[in-house]
């Protein structure tokens, strides 16, 4: 979980709530970039993490691991638009559009590491969500970094139902790729989670 943390802060996706195997994301294809990760929990970037080298592995795919951190968006055409969505506990939960701006918005953004917003859409346009509905009526001020940090009416405390799960467009695609430095990369290894 150390070494997850430090991937999930180098997105800006929260923290790390579970590491998976290649079972749950799919195995990548390309280059085995690291193995024998050792991150001492400090680390801006994975690749300031001890290793045996780029490149060096003893390893096939079906080892590659993946990583759920606490932040994502779901349902769109890249990892920084779609419904927003937030974990607590193990459990995925929508937000409610009451009250949502661009302020509330582009904190989301900046978490995922995806620019500033430049659209919040209701679920007609990313579909709406199936299970809780996790906040309603956020309220961020704008310096937050990330979302847990707004007000609101508390986890799970809601007056609103799915057709109002609110969803985010942010400027940029996030390319995990550029974000991580790898010039190959599988993006089903590293999913965020909002």
């Amino acid at each position: 979980m150390v070494d997850a943390n430090v991937v999930c802060r180098q997105l800006n996706c929260g923290m790390a709530v579970e590491i998976s195997n290649s079972s749950r994301f799919g195995p990548g294809l390309g280059l085995i970039a690291l193995d024998d990760v050792d991150c001492r929990g400090h680390e801006a970037d994975l690749s300031q993490c001890g290793s045996l080298g780029w490149g060096i592995h003893n390893c096939d795919h079906d080892e590659d691991v993946g990583v759920t951190c606490t932040v994502q968006l779901v349902n769109g055409s890249n990892r920084c638009e779609g419904r927003v969505e937030v974990l607590s506990s193990g459990v995925w939960g929508t937000v409610c559009n009451d009250d949502w701006d661009m302020v509330n918005a582009n904190v989301v953004c900046r978490q995922l590491d995806c620019g500033m917003a430049v659209e919040i859409s209701n679920s007609s346009r990313f579909g709406p969500g199936l299970r809780l509905i996790a906040l309603d009526d956020v309220d961020c001020r704008g310096h937050e970094a990330d979302l847990s940090q707004c007000r609101s009416l508390g986890w799970g405390i809601h007056n609103c139902d799915h057709d109002e799960d609110v969803g985010v467009t942010c400027t940029d695609d996030g390319g995990i790729e550029e974000k991580l430095g790898i010039t190959e990369f599988s993006s089903s290894i590293v999913k965020c989670s909002l």
